[in-house]
């Protein structure tokens, strides 16, 4: 019997953006870069020329933080060869100047990775020669004359399987993406090539619309994740391949009409009932 196979990476780190505040811009590069020398060969002597390029400057809190405009997918799945891009695009609302430098680390956080040299711009397309997991994020910082602040984006993971072959079931027309070792993906979302799949927990790629997590996604008939798409139906899908609700604006106003009256009507019983009080209490005082 043909197992499934998911990879999982028992690993807790930090994932969130963060203000760099109070400390020497040295100190804080050594915070976010770390000191790692495991990963990459060089990636210490990468640290500590960006430290040294960094202290002629100094972190000020008054300057705008800046705002990363994409959320950073927590784990994506992609096999080897697979061309995939993250986006950390940050913007500022003072007029500074915003560069960037990419991260990789070999445990969930967006601390103590290692310099991704010549990773200076908003998006990166992560390294998918070899199976394996690794961890990315990136420092944006805003630049004004000799003052600096910075933010660190979330961490994302990239989990890169060995490439595999498509295998039809005859009992049922359904395809698998078989590995080297005989196992496939299971109820996970996976990357190959230019498109993207879902395999159910019997480990078939879905067709047409599929209920997944809080949302629905259509899939074509080689069950590739259409985004931005128009379905035979006529409905529309997202960016992400969801389906979108031409009634949701609708929907969101009179589901909020509904309960600014539900919180009215409430509010006006709570008063008659504190009427109704005040008026038995006085009527009692009334009689004694």
């Amino acid at each position: 019997m043909i197992r499934g196979k998911i990879l999982t990476a028992a690993a807790i780190g930090v994932c969130f953006s963060f203000l760099l505040t109070g400390c020497s811009v040295s100190d804080t590069v050594d915070t976010v870069m770390g000191t790692v020398d495991d990963v990459t060969s060089g990636s210490n002597e990468d640290s500590e020329e960006q430290s040294e390029a960094l202290d002629s400057k100094e972190i000020d809190s008054s300057l705008a933080v800046p705002a990363f405009t994409k959320e950073f997918p927590a784990s994506v799945n992609v096999t080897v060869g697979t061309t995939y891009e993250l986006d950390g695009e940050a913007l500022v609302t003072d007029g500074g100047d915003v560069t960037y430098q990419w991260y990789k680390n070999n445990v969930n956080s967006n601390g103590g990775g290692t310099v991704i040299k010549g990773a200076t711009s908003s998006t990166y397309a992560v390294d998918t020669t070899e199976s394996g997991i690794t961890y990315y994020y990136v420092v944006a910082t805003n630049t004004q004359g000799d003052k600096v602040n910075m933010a660190a984006s979330s961490v994302s993971e990239i989990v890169v399987y060995p490439e595999g072959s498509w295998a039809m079931d005859e009992s049922n027309g359904l395809y698998r993406y078989i590995w080297p070792d005989s196992t496939f993906p299971v109820s996970m979302w996976l990357t190959i090539g230019e498109q993207t799949y879902y395999f159910t927990e019997e480990g078939f790629r879905c067709v047409a619309w599929n209920d997944i997590g809080e949302q629905t996604y259509y899939f074509n008939e080689n069950g590739e994740l259409q985004r931005n798409a128009t379905t035979p139906e006529g409905y529309q899908t997202d960016e992400n391949g969801a389906y979108i609700n031409p009634n949701a604006e609708a929907e969101a106003q009179a589901a909020a009409e509904a309960a600014a009256a539900a919180e009215a009507q409430a509010a006006a019983e709570a008063q008659a009932a504190a009427e109704a009080a005040a008026a038995a209490e006085a009527e009692a005082a009334a009689a004694q």
